[in-house]
């Protein structure tokens, strides 16, 4: 997700992140040029990022794999570790990935989370919500876009 937002390329054979990786990109949010530097951690309980990553974060995005149940509960053990690490007015999106794989018959690659399930929880929870895949840009950046609108709302009214 994160190759495809700062570079515009999806790699179907690329390894997990291991530890923390930050990426830049320079894109537009209203009428203004921003630079958004992006962490991509590592999603696994072994990988765990270290809390101070969320220092300074403005915003968190949590990402689950539909075509894994137990990747959409895990999202709530990490939308609590961000919570409870990042500052309390920090904007957090939950996205749900693979999109691409939801309708598809193939067993492996069935839907375990239904759309409305994750907006659902998201709503709950205050936050924002998108399901994606990450071979999509166009989707990618609609998912970014919405967050960096967030923010550019958050920090334009409190300026």
């Amino acid at each position: 997700m994160v190759s495809q937002f700062t570079q515009g390329q999806f790699d179907e054979n690329v390894k997990r992140t291991l530890g923390v990786k930050p990426t830049l990109k320079m894109t537009q949010v209203g009428s203004s040029t921003v630079k958004v530097a992006v962490w991509d951690t590592a999603g696994q309980e072994r990988y765990r990022a270290p809390v101070n990553y969320y220092y300074d974060a403005v915003a968190v995005v949590v990402v689950y794999d539909i075509t894994s149940r137990k990747s959409f509960e895990d999202a709530s053990k990490w939308l609590e570790e961000a919570r409870g690490n990042a500052d309390p007015g920090v904007v957090i999106m939950l996205v749900g990935n693979k999109s691409d794989l939801g309708n598809l018959r193939v067993v492996e690659t069935k839907r375990a989370v239904r759309t409305e399930e994750g907006a659902l929880f998201a709503r709950k929870e205050k936050i924002l919500f998108a399901e994606i895949s990450a071979k999509y840009t166009s989707q990618v950046e609609g998912a970014f876009q919405t967050l960096l609108n967030s923010l550019h709302k958050k920090y334009a009214v409190a300026s």
